[in-house]
């Protein structure tokens, strides 16, 4: 996981409640010009030491651990419990526990760590090292990607510009599983895509044996078991797993397959006349949506599917049957049993079965969410929407159910499900379930970590905890005016 913040607390000192994290103290008489940060990493035992515009890392008890020797510090890691540390333009690992440095500070470029292994590059060639800096994969590749099931692509030293780019697959033992010969190289779910000097796709499992062989100018991944294959831009088609061709390129236009109800769609278009238009086949080519929509898009998550027809959008249910009373000039989005639509400039939320949760009454709506991050990607929550009427805001949850009346200037989103409310030029804060923490009295607010604020009131400033109190009078923040 990537590094935290230890848990901060309050101090009072001149009559003042001051928000603080905590922090080593220095006994070195040498470094009483240093400045420390905040204890932060491996669970708030680490911290960072500045001195004389160098970098190293100190410990809780403010026993330097490493040298302050770097130009900057970055990328901690808790799992490994490493960390980035640079010298002039060069790049070296080093032990967040022991201040050890795993690698020589010598590396071009360093990323982060994969299934235990990290991709660098050394003098222009790229290879991979372990956790405790050993250098496992020697150097010799143009580039060199993230591990993902135990494979990575690498890459030639040729560019695409003059086509002498070449992709191949190793291991996370450095076997190449394809030389860097390919034009290109993809892997899902433990298969592998190429496509060869003839541009032409085919797939490969993840020892490098050839499942399907490249016959097709272009190929998808599969998806629910099939893949998209295409002949020329007017010839598409599907394949199953073993290469078989259970709808063999004859569509205009062919999406990637979706599971509806308890069938695999395959939605696709062909000429009607002098237009396009989409439907919908099972595997077998039956059709289960008619050739009458503009455009059709499945909604796995909601179990549903989005239709356009004359410039309008209604709902098919998993039954494929249109559920909507009437058309809606748009269907924006769905979050599972709840969607929005648009009608007449005006917007309202609509549920799954077609039943409208409110008329369409709001003059924008915007979804509010709460995100964190680790090393491999970030965790989006969502829990309500804000509502707009004329120049006003409320806040409904995501059934659609009112939580703050649309009353307010403005609501921002705010980390920890928290929200910031305006109303009469004043701020206040809320909760995600609609209860206010604090009412909309303060001129200024700003900000802390685990939902601590600062906030001015008749020319003074508050420290404001997360459950509304006010702890005192509190120095401004830096950035206030």
């Amino acid at each position: 996981m990537l590094a935290h913040a230890n848990p901060s607390s309050v101090v009072y000192q001149d009559g003042l409640a001051e928000y603080t994290c905590h922090k080593p103290t220095i006994s070195d008489p040498k470094l009483q010009n240093a400045t420390v940060s905040c204890l932060f990493h491996d669970d708030g035992n680490i911290a960072q030491i500045k001195h004389q515009d160098k970098f190293g890392l100190i410990n809780k008890d403010g026993k330097l651990i490493s040298d302050i020797r770097y130009d900057d510090i970055s990328f901690y890691d808790d799992e490994h419990h490493t960390a980035l540390v640079q010298i002039d333009n060069k790049y070296g690992l080093i032990s967040t526990k022991t201040g050890k440095e795993l690698t020589a500070v010598h590396f071009d470029k360093m990323h982060l760590f994969s299934q235990n292994r990290m991709a660098v590059s050394l003098r222009g060639k790229s290879g991979y090292i372990d956790p405790a800096g050993n250098m496992v994969i020697t150097p010799k590749y143009g580039n060199a990607y993230r591990f993902e099931d135990g494979l990575a692509i690498v890459s030639n030293d040729g560019n695409v510009k003059d086509d002498t780019y070449r992709m191949g697959v190793i291991d996370t033992a450095g076997k190449e599983i394809l030389p860097p010969i390919y034009k290109s190289v993809s892997i899902n779910d433990n298969l592998i895509y190429f496509a060869d000097e003839t541009g032409y796709h085919g797939v490969m499992d993840s020892q490098g044996n050839i499942i399907i062989k490249p016959e097709y100018p272009h190929m998808d991944s599969f998806h629910h078991g099939f893949a998209v294959v295409s002949l020329t831009r007017d010839l598409n088609g599907y394949i199953d797993k073993t290469g078989k061709e259970v709808i063999p390129p004859q569509y205009l236009y062919a999406k990637t397959p979706v599971k509806i109800g308890d069938k695999v769609l395959f939605i696709v278009a062909k000429r009607q006349g002098n237009k396009w238009q989409f439907g919908a086949v099972d595997k077998d080519n039956r059709v289960l949506i008619d050739f009458i929509y503009d455009h059709l898009i499945g909604i796995e998550k909601s179990n549903i599917i989005i239709a356009n027809q004359d410039n309008h959008q209604l709902i098919l249910n998993h039954e494929f049957k249109a559920v909507t009373p009437h058309l809606y000039d748009a269907i924006i989005s769905f979050d599972e049993e709840i969607g929005i639509y648009q009608k007449d400039n005006k917007y309202g939320f609509i549920k799954t079965d077609g039943n409208q949760i409110t008329e369409p009454t709001f003059d924008d709506i915007k979804p509010l969410y709460s995100q964190r991050y680790t090393l491999s990607k970030a965790h989006t929550t969502y829990y309500g929407y804000k509502v707009r009427v004329g120049d006003k805001w409320g806040f409904v949850d995501l059934d659609g159910k009112e939580l703050l009346p649309v009353v307010y200037d403005e609501i921002v989103n705010w980390n920890d499900n928290h929200l910031f409310i305006k109303q009469n030029h004043r701020y206040g804060r809320a909760n995600s379930q609609g209860n206010i923490i604090t009412p909309p009295v303060y001129e200024q607010y700003r900000p802390l970590n685990d939902g601590y604020i600062k906030t001015k009131m008749d020319d003074t400033w508050y420290l404001i905890d997360p459950t509304g109190n006010n702890l005192g009078k509190t120095s401004p923040p830096k950035s206030a005016n």
